[in-house]
């Protein structure tokens, strides 16, 4: 459910150009120091053109965080503090 929710969370800001992974990319989108197209090249994962020309790298993993935040807690009828525990909880043993 938790990679469900990452998943989506990642497609609504990026294309996919291919499943790399089981959360397309989310961990590493996170964990990236820059979001360029040399990280989207390698990942097969394409920022859609209005975020690229709004928001920084930093900004662009706060809201993906707060998108898979947000599903997390609708799908599992949580609170988002606990969403976001867990979500956190993923994202550091992805590391």
């Amino acid at each position: 459910m938790i990679n469900e929710a990452k998943k989506i969370a990642v497609e609504m800001m990026f294309w996919t150009a291919c499943p790399v992974d089981d959360d397309n990319c989310f961990d590493a989108i996170i964990n990236a120091s820059k979001i360029d197209r040399e990280f989207e090249d390698k990942h097969a994962i394409y920022l859609h053109p209005i975020y690229r020309d709004l928001l920084s790298t930093d900004q662009i993993k706060s809201a993906l965080k707060k998108r898979a935040i947000k599903i997390i807690s609708f799908k599992c009828d949580i609170n988002e503090d606990s969403a976001r525990k867990i979500l956190m909880q993923t994202i550091l043993r992805a590391v």
